[in-house]
């Protein structure tokens, strides 16, 4: 082999040629044709349910408004109440007593926390007697003066 025939085969690209019969364009093959309608119809689905129950939490909106006045725009609504109705699928009056209750109880543990904490502590580090009775004082200054 001389020189130029080497070079050639080296810089040369490799071509795979493949059988046409196996070959198939997007259009022709089962699943890509498949998978396109299915994913629309999912997407509809659930646009269809994210609206009814969109739908559902807008009407039970006003009978919650009915119970609690000061409750004007469902964005004064907190999300967790939202999310609650939604994904439990309970009605939202539900959800916003069962947000309500946990807020309260945890609010009822904190206090109870603090409590229990000032409770425990030691006292003000301060120097010198805590606020004595009045009335005590008296006593004690005139019984010292009365021994002496």
């Amino acid at each position: 082999m001389n020189e130029e025939t080497l070079r050639s085969t080296e810089t040369a690209p490799t071509e795979t040629t493949l059988p046409t019969e196996t070959m198939q364009t997007a259009e022709e093959t089962p699943a890509v044709q498949t998978a396109e309608p299915l994913t629309q119809e999912a997407s509809t689905q659930e646009e269809l349910v994210a609206s009814d129950i969109t739908h559902r939490l807008a009407e039970e909106f006003f009978s919650l408004r009915e119970e609690f006045p000061a409750i004007h725009s469902p964005e004064q609504l907190p999300d967790a109440v939202l999310e609650l109705a939604a994904q439990k699928n309970i009605p939202l009056f539900d959800a916003y007593l069962r947000f309500r209750y946990e807020e309260e109880k945890r609010v009822r543990q904190e206090e109870e926390r603090r409590r229990l904490a000032a409770a425990r502590s030691t006292g003000s580090l301060m120097q010198g007697a805590a606020d004595a009775d009045p009335e005590q004082e008296a006593f004690l200054r005139a019984f010292r003066t009365a021994l002496k």
